[in-house]
């Protein structure tokens, strides 16, 4: 199976609010198939999980997400 890229506007990770899982599915079986994630943090709490995220995925890229730019 090719690896997927998948772009998420937060942390997908723990999937333990509805807005972290994806439909039909939780969000940790669509990360143990990505090759590679790209999202944001605008939570400084979620920084705390990023290791664990590269656990799941080939590669992961995030970027902080300044509170005045996420809409919060």
């Amino acid at each position: 199976m090719d690896p997927l890229l998948f772009l998420a506007h937060r942390m997908p990770y723990p999937p333990n609010k509805a807005t972290r899982c994806v439909p039909t599915t939780s969000s940790s079986t669509w990360l143990r198939a990505t090759g590679v994630l790209g999202t944001f943090i605008d939570d400084t709490d979620d920084w705390q999980h990023v290791d664990a995220v590269r656990t799941l995925c080939a590669e992961v890229h995030v970027e902080a997400l300044a509170r005045a730019r996420s809409g919060r």
